[in-house]
This record gives structure tokens, sequence and C-alpha cells, in this order.
């Protein structure tokens, strides 16, 4: 793409803004793409192969006239996007920090896809039975279950299917699992996967004015994808209602939510 035709990102917290503004062309899309599509798969010598885990394994390159899985996803994200010479370091330290939890982040989700597939209507397929009686699909069931569109290898995808069915990775999957399950009440949002800063950039587009980070936070929290009044659910609306009281929202009713988070204040907590 020539210069001239990509958009300018701007780093704001943990993202970026995009100026013109374009719904289906999100740095975070791109980023998630990327890294499927240069998914390294299996790394190391060949007597001790293991699956890259981390943006760590990216970064590392058999072949030093080779470019790297991760300089391979930098140049795709640079060919997409470009940022005034002045923001460079800073948007640097921006993707740095995404791929790095990018990375655990989709191997999870291929995992569930994985999973969901071998269960899918009601289909059980070959399990393991822990000592505590929990039921896992058994690492041929998963290596069976490898998605068509994951750019990885048949020797990548069988080491991640033996990494995901090791007891220590099992009872890390079911400690966060009964975390996900202990607070109860959970907050539903309804403005899918669009961070807050993207969401704040959406609704300056599509309402003009300014459009504060709180503004943002409550269109995600409301129900009927962010056009109701109502809060998705009392967690919400307590959270909320603490921020009101710590002097958060204290706006004019004809003005609506277009307004900036004063200095010091916080979004909401889920």
């Amino acid at each position: 793409m020539e210069e001239d035709d990509r958009p300018r990102i701007v780093p704001a917290g943990d993202a970026f803004e995009v100026y013109p503004h374009i719904s289906s062309r999100r740095p975070s899309t791109v980023q998630g793409a990327l890294l499927h599509r240069f998914y390294p798969g299996a790394i190391g010598l060949p007597e001790c192969r293991t699956p890259a885990l981390t943006w760590r394994d990216y970064k590392r390159s058999t072949n030093e006239r080779m470019m790297s899985p991760a300089d391979r996803v930098l140049k795709g994200f640079w060919y997409c996007f470009k940022c005034d010479p002045t923001d460079k370091v800073e948007a640097d330290k921006v993707l740095e920090q995404n791929f790095k939890k990018n990375v655990p982040q989709m191997l999870f989700e291929e995992k569930k896809r994985a999973t969901n597939k071998l269960y899918k209507k009601c289909k059980v397929p070959a399990e393991d039975v822990d000592e505590d009686g929990n039921h896992w699909p058994t690492v041929q069931a998963l290596v069976s279950a490898k998605p068509n569109d994951f750019s990885v290898t048949e020797e990548g995808w069988h080491l991640l299917c033996e990494h995901w069915s090791t007891p220590e990775f099992r009872k890390k999957s079911l400690y966060r699992k009964r975390n996900r399950f202990a607070g109860g009440d959970t907050v539903y949002q309804c403005g899918g996967s669009r961070g807050l800063v993207a969401t704040k950039q959406s609704l300056q587009h599509k309402k003009g004015g300014q459009q504060g980070l709180a503004a943002a936070w409550q269109h995600t929290h409301r129900m009927q994808q962010g056009n109701n009044e109502q809060l998705c659910n009392q967690r919400a609306e307590e959270a909320w209602s603490d921020f009101d009281q710590e002097g958060g929202n204290q706006i004019d009713d004809d003005e609506g939510n277009d307004f900036d988070l004063e200095e010091g204040n916080e979004i909401p907590e889920e």
C-alpha cells in the first residue's frame, strides 16, 4: 500500500486512534490477523522442538539471513498504517505491549475453537480423566480438530496440543476457569470486542464533538448494543454509581455523555 493511502495512527494508552477513521481496519484486528498468519509453530533445535507460546518466540530466527516471524508481523503492520516520526517510539512500545498480550490470548482462542469443535452437537471425543475426575480431550482428539484457517504446521499444532494436555497447563486452566466463575453476575459488554479508545473514536465519528472515555464505557455497557439507557446489569450500575459519587459524572442533562474524564478520575471497573 502506498504511504499516502495508509491511515495514520496515534498512540492512545495501550491502543491507537486512526485518522481517517476506518472501522473495517482497526489496528487490533490487523495485529491479530498478522499473528495468525506468521505464527512460528515449532521452534528450537530438531532434537528438542517446542511450540511457540510467546511474542519472544516470534522473535527467534534459525537463519540470520531470513526475517523472523516478529519482523514479518511488524513489516505487515506498517504496510497497513503509518505514524508521525515523533510518535514512532511510543507506537513501537504500544505494539510491543500488545503483541506480548495478544499471543497467549490468540492461542487460548485457538484451543477454545478446537475444543468447541470436538464437543459440537453434544459429541464426546476421546477423553482423559485426571485424578480429580475432570474430563479432557486427548492429545489425538485435539490434533484432529486443527483449524483450517490457522497458519500452523502439523508439527507445530501437534506440539501445541501436547502442551495443552500437560498436567501443569490443565491445572492452570482449571484455576482460571474457577476465577472466571467466582465473581458471579458477570458484566456482558454490549459493544463487541472494540476497546475503549476505538469506541471513543467511533462515537466521535458518528456523533461529532468530543466523546470522552467515560462516554465510551457507558456505550459498551448499555443494553441493545449501546442504544438503551439501561446498563447491562446491576454490577455495572453499581460501578457507575460509585464513579458518579466520586465526582466523575458531573454533567448537565442537556450535555448527554459528551465529556472527558477529569485528570485523576478513572474508568469504573467492571
